[in-house]
């Protein structure tokens, strides 16, 4: 009994291009490539100067008026958003706490030195340079203006960057009958074993 189609396992004329690591003979002239035609039930290595040769391929403009399909909504992305302006204001808040700690250790340094005779004596030279230290440390722990997280943020609706293709008619048949074929030989596996043996020693 013959397994009824569906759109599932109905094999379509959409391919995207995309590249590979490995080297794998073209499916039509056998030369090395890195480029596959991929859809979710197909795939193939292809030279990418078959897909400039309208007898194999034509490329699919994308459609302007067709939004494209967004992988997170935007209430995701704000909540993204706000966690990593959180976590950069944390960061901002420590650096200030450790600042004013730093801050503060020297100005008790400097009031035990100024209470010794020693520290009397040379009050001068270390007021100026324990001023110029203070202004120094300000000035190092100042933080730049916050800027605006990564572009991730500012175009959630970017089209995708793989290339679409449609297949030639007689290119597409032969992928379809490739595919006929494995599918034939996945379900024959697939029920061999459930298959009755035939009893041995029978004459």
């Amino acid at each position: 009994m013959a397994t009824p189609t569906t759109a599932s396992n109905t094999l379509q004329n959409i391919y995207y291009k995309r590249p590979v690591g490995t080297p794998k003979p073209c499916n039509m002239c056998y030369r090395e490539t890195r480029t596959v035609l991929w859809n979710p039930l197909d795939f193939f290595y292809t030279c990418d100067a078959h897909l400039t040769d309208p007898g194999f391929a034509s490329a699919v403009e994308s459609d302007p008026a067709t939004p494209t399909k967004v992988t997170l909504s935007e209430e995701e992305l704000k909540k993204i958003k706000d966690e990593w302006e959180e976590k950069q204001k944390k960061k901002k808040e420590k650096e200030e706490a450790a600042a004013k700690e730093k801050e503060a250790a020297k100005e008790k340094e400097k009031a035990a030195g100024d209470s010794s005779w020693f520290g009397w004596a040379l009050g001068g030279n270390n007021a100026a340079s324990s001023s110029a230290s203070t202004s120094t440390a300000e000035g190092s722990t100042s933080t730049p203006t916050r800027k605006s997280p990564p572009a991730l943020f500012s175009s959630p609706n970017a089209a995708p960057s793989h290339q679409k293709f449609i297949l030639q008619r007689q290119i597409f048949a032969m992928r379809q009958t490739e595919f006929r074929k494995k599918r034939q030989t996945q379900q024959a596996n697939t029920i061999a074993p459930r298959l009755p043996v035939v009893p041995r020693g029978l004459s």
